[in-house]
């Protein structure tokens, strides 16, 4: 990840003038920045919320077709890639909006639905990433992630509604205790435990990728598109040796791209999992009263 200061230098340059070499904050100043007293004290504080929530957690994921590799998750991964129709992303905003809620949330909300309708549970525990800036800060540079595990209650009886104000509410308390991961798992090594012991269990962690805000013109974000390669000339491969990511881009169309261990998962299946999700994401806008349980029934019937 990269700050705004690289699209303005590129305009720069464009127009054919010098660099702007003003400095901006580095790697250093910012763990600097972390390990001040202040901020462990507000860490300490934050740790004891992540410790009742997830202390008894028992898995993190969703059941793979086969289980994983004895020799550790190396080798290719896969993409699953799909776009959302532009209504319907302004008909998830228009909910979002009616719901006092955010468009993250609306999503979040139809991925919890669809990971559950998988497993059959009644919760989901899903990695949550981030770009780990904040619209100030993104004067910083270099590439900065960060995460935290929500913990989602998805029970049958309970309408999709209800589930929305619970998801909205996690991720609130969430950000109200934002602590490193790191931190996190020292406190808490059941969570490693949960993510990655179970062979046959799979975290399925989720991102929506933030659009860099415009420095020359406050409240917009910079436009660019994604380039396409013929195929072969790159292969794409995640930061994380992860066996599943879900991400989603909202540039100039909201596409989202699941990147998949194919050792451990078949294409069929996950396709399966994306159409869950877009449907999910409908009855969430459309019959927000219906029940979770009407909901999975409806997805097992459009399968």
């Amino acid at each position: 990840m990269t700050g705004r200061n690289v699209p303005a230098g590129y305009r720069r340059r464009l127009r054919g003038e010098p660099p702007d070499h003003s400095p901006v904050p580095q790697y250093a100043e910012c763990a600097l920045a972390e390990g001040t007293a202040g901020r462990e004290k507000q860490i300490r504080t934050a740790l004891s919320y992540w410790e009742r929530t997830l202390g008894d957690l028992p898995a993190m994921g969703i059941p793979a077709d086969r289980p994983r590799p004895v020799d550790g998750t190396g080798g290719v991964r896969v993409l699953h890639t799909f776009e959302l129709p532009d209504e319907t992303v302004r008909e998830v905003r228009l909910a979002a909006s009616t719901a006092r809620t955010s468009l993250f949330t609306m999503l979040l909300t139809a991925y919890a639905l669809s990971l559950t309708a998988r497993t059959g549970g009644s919760e989901i525990a899903i990695p949550v990433l981030g770009a780990g800036r904040s619209r100030q800060q993104w004067d910083t540079a270099g590439f900065f992630v960060d995460g935290h595990v929500l913990r989602l209650a998805v029970p049958g009886r309970q309408t999709l509604a209800t589930v929305l104000a619970r998801v909205h509410r996690a991720r609130t308390a969430a950000r109200a205790n934002d602590v490193p991961l790191v931190r996190v798992l020292e406190a808490l090594p059941n969570i490693a435990a949960a993510a990655f012991d179970n062979p046959t269990v799979v975290p399925t962690p989720i991102q929506l990728c933030q659009p860099i805000p415009d420095v020359a013109n406050d409240g917009a974000t910079v436009g660019y598109q994604r380039m396409r390669l013929p195929p072969g000339v790159i292969q794409e491969q995640p930061v994380m040796p992860v066996d599943f990511l879900w991400v989603m881009e909202p540039y100039t169309s909201f596409v989202v791209r699941v990147m998949y261990n194919p050792r451990m998962f078949d294409e069929a299946g996950v396709a399966r999992l994306a159409a869950d999700f877009r449907h999910a994401l409908w009855l969430l806008v459309t019959t927000p009263r219906i029940s979770v349980r009407t909901a999975h029934a409806a997805m097992e019937v459009e399968r």
